[in-house]
């Protein structure tokens, strides 16, 4: 119980603050003003102009606690939400990851053996795989979809590539051009590169999304 009062007072310690000068300050400054005669504050000697700040001050203060109330109920929900709707976007950056190593193994079988071997992957695999990564990342949340969208200049141009140095054959299979080996390369290992820092920003998302989900539940279980 003890613990549970001190995360809610350092979870909202701006708006105690805040609280607390409110309602504090306020009857001190008032009271000061009523007790030493000052010769431009008239007001401090009429009953009808005290009444009037008193209630003033209490409508602060009302107005101050309807607001607190309403900020903690908003949190409360909001974290209630986060609880409901964590495991999907664990799930979610787990399905994202698999498809980006999808795309690393389809873009390395394309040119593993060579150029004159006729493979059976055509570009708009990789580009339909990067679009259903794209889709899941916007249904998670706008963190995972921005880390994706780093991947879209690479893919471009991965793309690009495949439309300017592989030709499709009467099989429908697609082949490197002799001579392209070491740009294909490269580009690969740009590929593989680009890929491997939008894993590691997804697994930091989902470590503080996990972290955060397993302490908002600690908090309901332990109530």
């Amino acid at each position: 119980m003890v613990r549970r009062v001190i995360e809610v007072v350092s979870n909202n310690i701006n708006w105690i603050i805040l609280f607390l000068i409110i309602t504090v300050i306020p009857p001190i400054l008032f009271n000061f003003v009523i007790l030493f005669d000052f010769p431009f504050l008239p007001v401090a000697n009429n009953n009808e102009w005290i009444g009037f700040f008193g209630s003033f001050i209490g409508s602060i203060i009302g107005g101050s606690l309807t607001l607190i109330g309403v900020r903690l109920t908003l949190t409360k929900q909001d974290n209630q939400n986060f609880v409901d709707q964590a495991p999907t976007k664990l799930r979610n950056i787990d399905r994202i990851s698999k498809k980006l190593d999808k795309i690393v193994e389809v873009a390395s079988n394309c040119g593993q053996h060579g150029p004159d071997l006729i493979i059976y992957y055509k570009y708009k695999e990789i580009e339909e795989i990067h679009e259903e990564i794209s889709n899941i990342a916007s249904e998670t949340d706008g963190i995972a979809y921005l880390i994706v969208f780093e991947s879209e200049y690479i893919i471009s141009e991965f793309e690009a590539f495949y439309k300017t140095f592989i030709k499709d054959n009467r099989y429908e299979a697609l082949k490197v051009e002799t001579g392209n080996e070491q740009e294909y390369t490269e580009l690969l290992e740009r590929l593989n590169s680009k890929i491997t820092d939008i894993k590691n920003n997804l697994k930091y998302h989902k470590d503080n999304l996990y972290r955060k989900y397993v302490k908002l539940l600690g908090d309901y279980t332990n109530k």
